[in-house]
């Protein structure tokens, strides 16, 4: 009796010795980091739309590299925030078929193809150390996107830079995008609410394109007012409180604003098309 007794302790001590390896090993594996570091800058993405010459945008990329793990991104000797990942279609994100169309087209030429979904990458916390373009971009088929000053910066990860460095020679698809798309701006406003960010846009127009946006509005309320100077109408769509569409109709075309709040501030697309 004594010796099963004995056995029976040594048994489960070391079964207990055990699954405390196991634990331990468990808890010292280390979160798995991903690294971008080339990058290429685009032509223009609207050729009609903001110039910056492309070395002035690299100037704000040039030495940067993009580490992302399971928690955080971080940009060695620039900043670190911890992030969430949102992963939704292309048209919720760009808010229209013919933009998703555009992009779709422009990336393809860099030989990158637009799939069903995209990652958008946000802050967790609206106050960092991380600025616009490095605290908004999404992720593409394993390649980083971000929007600066009417270009596209393209990040590639080891081994990948060839795919991206080869689609240099494409320097006419901007134009011919315009041509049969008509013309998308992107702008990302920093901080504040929706509302702030319309007045921003508002107030960066010309005065004869200041008349046909309502200076004040109000938060989820739907209405169309009539222009004039070749305006027709003007129609402000709400989709709930962080969503907002205004369609611009005008003799020979259209145009349309998305402004859409985000974590750190609002993103505005404004697309212009003939009829």
């Amino acid at each position: 009796m004594y010796v099963l007794v004995v056995f029976y302790l040594l048994l489960i001590s070391s079964f207990m010795a055990n699954a405390g390896v196991e634990k331990t090993i468990g808890t010292s594996v280390e979160e798995k980091s991903l690294t971008w570091n080339h990058y290429v800058v685009s032509d223009l993405i609207t050729p009609k739309g903001e110039f910056v010459a492309k070395e002035n945008v690299s100037n704000v990329f040039n030495g940067k590299v993009i580490n992302i793990d399971n928690k955080n991104i971080s940009i060695p000797g620039l900043c670190k925030f911890e992030y969430k990942m949102k992963a939704t279609t292309p048209l919720n994100y760009w808010h229209s078929q013919k933009t998703v169309d555009l992009y779709s087209q422009l990336l393809s030429e860099y030989n990158i193809m637009l799939e069903d979904n995209v990652s958008l990458f946000t802050p967790v916390k609206q106050s960092n150390n991380c600025d616009y373009p490095f605290n908004y971009f999404i992720k593409v088929n394993g390649s980083l996107i971000f929007v600066l000053n009417n270009r596209m910066i393209i990040y590639s990860q080891d081994g990948n830079e060839e795919r991206i460095d080869n689609a240099s020679s494409y320097t006419n698809v901007t134009s011919t995008l315009n041509n049969e798309y008509g013309s998308v701006d992107e702008v990302f406003y920093r901080g504040g609410s929706l509302l702030d960010a319309y007045h921003k846009y508002r107030d960066g127009l010309t005065e004869n394109n200041k008349k046909h946006l309502m200076k004040n509005i109000s938060p989820t309320k739907d209405f169309t007012m009539k222009c004039n100077e070749g305006c027709i109408e003007v129609n402000y769509k709400w989709n709930g409180p962080d969503n907002l569409k205004v369609k611009q109709g005008f003799n020979g075309g259209e145009t349309e604003i998305f402004f859409s709040k985000e974590t750190q501030g609002t993103k505005v697309i404004t697309k212009s098309s003939p009829d």
